[in-house]
């Protein structure tokens, strides 16, 4: 999903979910435009779920991962990476339903 000033469009999206039959496990977005400078990061959590985000080099880019709080994830910071052209976020994940 391409969410472009997430803080914005963050209601509806918790709308859109809680329309959903099933929801999903993890929900991607694009163009967050968020990084840790601004202090917008800490204010953009889906209930029942727990957000991980790479900060953009641009006024445009940005990514992020609504994963479910049920599961167990790990930022993989060693895989990441954020240049001017692409931003890129990895997320170890084990299912806590074992």
């Amino acid at each position: 999903m391409q969410c472009e000033e997430l803080a914005k469009k963050l209601p509806n999206l918790q709308q859109y979910l809680s329309e959903l039959k099933s929801t999903p496990d993890i929900v991607v977005i694009t163009e967050t435009r968020l990084n840790h400078t601004n202090n917008q990061v800490s204010n953009h959590n889906l209930e029942g779920y727990d957000f991980y985000h790479r900060d953009s080099h641009t006024l445009a880019g940005g990514v992020g991962l609504h994963v479910k709080s049920s599961f167990t994830a790990n930022c993989r910071d060693d895989m990441a990476n954020s240049t001017d052209d692409f931003e890129t976020i990895w997320v170890e994940n084990r299912n806590n339903k074992d």
